[in-house]
């Protein structure tokens, strides 16, 4: 009996000494060059965070404004609205004073409408650098020619394309939107603000995509 009870012991340390071994070979310490790598993946990583929150912040701004606007034009209490007030909440550019792209004044006889197809796109999933393009359609649905005067991105990484010509009634064309992910990194979100003849004058398109580096 006693010397099984000392067999036993001796297996045992033998057992624990192996078990110390595996464990510290398990659980390397990082060395210098390792933690420099991983301390810059996280710091990229926030970077791209910070970036993205940057971006949602303007587009918040964007759409509070929007809403404040919407706010600030909305018909009191008991009150009249007159025919062809704006209610949009967008600037109201119709009157006698504003122009077309031909240099002839927009008077309210010559508003009509537009319906797109889609207002917003998504590209999903981009690597940094990739260019991607977009066509939104539209149809003009109102009763008289549809004269686009001008298209803008909310910045120079987003490009439209219009149609120079007059829409006839019925008739439809195309917005051709291309984006540029070169610098970008995280969610995009970008606006393209399209005028025309049309109540309220401006309406808006966005495009969104995931930009990985």
């Amino acid at each position: 009996m006693y010397i099984n009870l000392k067999y036993i012991f001796i297996l045992g340390f033998i057992m624990t000494c192996l078990l110390n071994t595996y464990a510290q070979d398990k659980v390397k310490p990082l060395s210098k060059k390792e933690l420099t790598e991983r301390l810059l993946a996280v710091e990229k990583e926030n970077e791209q965070l910070r970036n993205t929150i940057k971006e949602q912040k303007k587009d918040m701004d964007i759409l509070r404004k929007q809403v404040q606007n919407l706010v600030n034009n909305l018909p009191k209490p008991g009150g009249r609205t007159s025919p062809g007030a704006n209610t949009s909440g967008l600037p109201n550019k119709h009157p006698n004073h504003a122009h077309s792209g031909g240099g002839k004044p927009i008077n309210d006889d010559a508003i009509t409408s537009m319906k797109f197809a889609e207002m917003q796109y998504n590209f999903g999933d981009l690597k940094e650098g990739d260019k991607v393009s977009h066509i939104f359609k539209f149809t003009n649905t109102g009763k008289h020619p549809l004269k686009i005067t001008g298209a803008r991105g909310s910045c120079g990484c987003t490009v439209p394309e219009w149609p120079k010509e007059e829409i006839p009634v019925g008739g439809t064309g195309e917005i051709k939107v291309t984006f540029n992910s070169k610098g970008k990194k995280g969610i995009q979100r970008k606006q393209i603000k399209i005028t025309a003849n049309t109540d309220p004058l401006e309406t808006m398109l966005m495009i969104t995509a995931k930009v990985k580096s």
